[in-house]
């Protein structure tokens, strides 16, 4: 555990293997503040991390738990007043992991190291966003999250202890296709996991975003047809019904922002710093443009964007 024997009086070695004295590595640039033990001098290493997550976590009053096990991350929230159980399984990022993407950095007193939840976000039964983990961390010898809640956007931070005999069960699916041959609900693949039948995911908008920021940052969305009245909204990993209502206006989107001109941009050059693409079912193929071709896929993608994660979800 102790990774300094070699340094100095008053110096720390980075995980990097970098010996100095003061905050920030100068050869990698990690910060040390709240990670150094001042009593010790020690810095915990990546497995000495993970050993300090692999329990069973729960709020004083149990209305949020969290079990760890290897990089597998189940986290619950109950709500006694409104009769909620909301659940994801997910997995949990190192802030060094290089898909990691998020942006939340706020640093607590106290705090050791930080994880990330590789699917952060948190659906509440008729699919809309419930909350987010933006972050777990460690620190004063237990585990906290901090959690963001859609609803007044409220963030807070909730303290951990340790009960080891947490199970979570896995979550529910709220969304997913139903097979036409035997009839299974729910399906999120193209194979039907009850009896093997194809399952078409028939797709009417694929919006996409790259940025070349460091680390460099990808998402995308898609909308499916799923029957007249309800659509398939997928958000990364988060799936939910959406009314076909939107399918109007989005198409409206389409024709201001003239993304139906695509043929038109096919020659311009690519920009700098990443692009956002721009898809659309125009009743024959899935055809469409980007902001490598044109300034107005990047106006086009973030309308399109909000029109679709903002739809109310719908329960089928």
């Amino acid at each position: 555990m102790d990774n300094m024997n070699d340094t100095n009086a008053g110096e720390v070695q980075c995980e990097c293997g970098m010996h100095f004295s003061g905050k920030f590595c100068p050869n990698c640039g990690r910060m040390y503040l709240g990670i150094v033990n001042n009593a010790t001098n020690t810095v915990r290493t990546e497995e000495d991390k993970a050993a300090l997550l692999q329990h069973g976590w729960r709020s004083h009053e149990g209305d949020l738990q969290i079990t760890i096990k290897g990089t597998d991350l189940s986290l619950r929230i109950i709500s006694f007043s409104d009769k909620k159980d909301l659940r994801i399984k997910t997995s949990y990022l190192p802030s060094s992991d290089p898909r990691f993407t998020a942006i939340y950095n706020k640093l607590h007193q106290g705090e050791e190291f930080r994880v990330y939840a590789d699917k952060a976000m948190i659906p509440d039964y008729n699919g809309t966003k419930y909350c987010s983990i933006m972050k777990l961390w460690y620190g004063s010898g237990t585990l906290h999250v901090d959690i963001l809640k859609f609803e007044g956007h409220v963030e807070s931070t909730v303290d951990l202890e340790i009960d080891d005999s947490i199970v979570i069960p896995d979550p529910d699916t709220v969304c997913g296709w139903t097979c036409p041959k035997c009839g299974s609900q729910f399906e999120t693949d193209i194979k039907c996991s009850k009896c093997g039948a194809d399952i078409e995911h028939f797709v009417l908008f694929a919006l996409s975003e790259y940025v070349t920021c460091m680390p460099p940052r990808s998402s995308s969305l898609r909308v499916y047809k799923f029957d007249d009245t309800k659509l398939i909204l997928e958000d990364g990993y988060f799936r939910r019904f959406i009314p076909s209502s939107v399918l109007e206006p989005a198409y409206d989107i389409i024709k201001e922002y003239k993304i139906d001109k695509w043929e038109e941009y096919k020659t311009l050059s690519g920009v700098m710093g990443g692009c956002q693409t721009v898809s659309y079912w125009d009743g024959n193929a899935l055809v469409g443009t980007s902001t490598d071709y044109t300034s107005n896929a990047g106006g086009a993608y973030y309308a399109l964007c909000g029109l679709f994660t903002s739809a109310e979800g719908v329960r089928i």
